[in-house]
């Protein structure tokens, strides 16, 4: 009797009143952005193309926050201050190996992608789950082509991130193969993002042990580093990087490609 009156209050109330989540309108994306890393992009004279962005789920959304902007300021280092001060040949090989770590991992992601929508198509599922959480939309600055492909990354992932949530929804992926899958392409975005750093200090330390000028001032711009200084720390088993730029750089040249199970 109490679950018939229960049912009848629930048919009869309006329905406006029924949905137990709503969007939140941003509040959670305010909060994400509170804790961005910071960067300063007032010493970088470079043209940039401002690529609006729009993320939905929260790995996706975190991934941009903590690493993107930090790898624009480490790429716009590499692209055009390390070809000032080193033989243009040594910074074009150490940009061959990020372009082709980048171009591998975009591999790996997008067969990831095919084979979550192909599990898809096979289990019928037409409509993917959605998040009540209201999406973040960013104006992402690119400087190079090394910045786009690696904010084309990040939006794999985060396409990624909603297809594992519906197959899980709908039975076909077991929660312990989604975070699994999840974090095999959360990491193939922070394994670029550390080789990327690791490149940055790598140059760096190059630049720093290079004769001085005749006036006495070292090779490298001084505030060279300082503009660096809020670069992520990754906690998430990818190697820390030590600020005195004391990491070797073959180590960001020889990351081995994120695997994604199929």
């Amino acid at each position: 009797m109490h679950a018939e009156n229960d049912m009848t209050d629930l048919n009869t109330t309006p329905e406006s009143s029924l949905s137990t989540t709503h969007d939140d309108n941003g509040e959670t994306n305010v909060r994400l952005l509170a804790r961005e890393i910071k960067t300063d992009f007032r010493r970088v004279e470079s043209a940039s193309r401002k690529i609006r962005t729009v993320l939905h789920s929260p790995e996706g959304k975190r991934l941009y926050l903590r690493f993107f902007n930090s790898a624009s300021l480490n790429m716009h280092f590499i692209a055009v201050i390390a070809p000032i001060n080193l033989p243009a040949n040594e910074v074009e090989a150490v940009v061959e190996k990020l372009e082709d770590l980048m171009e591998t991992n975009s591999m790996v992601l997008n067969e990831a992608l095919v084979h979550a929508e192909q599990l898809c198509q096979r289990n019928g599922i037409i409509d993917l789950a959605t998040y009540d959480i209201a999406p973040l939309v960013v104006e992402a600055r690119v400087h190079s082509k090394l910045g786009r492909h690696y904010l084309e990354l990040i939006g794999k992932v985060d396409q990624l991130m909603q297809i594992l949530e519906t197959l899980v929804i709908d039975e076909v992926m077991s929660n312990g193969e989604m975070a699994a899958r999840k974090a095999k392409a959360k990491r193939a975005v922070r394994s670029v993002g550390s080789a990327i750093r690791l490149a940055r200090f790598g140059l760096h330390k190059r630049i720093n042990s290079l004769p001085r000028k005749n006036d006495g001032t070292a090779a490298v711009l001084p505030d060279v580093q300082a503009a660096n200084a809020s670069a992520v720390h990754s906690k998430d088993g990818d190697g820390e990087v030590r600020p005195d730029g004391g990491s070797d750089i073959t180590a960001a040249l020889q990351l081995p490609a994120v695997e994604i199970e199929k």
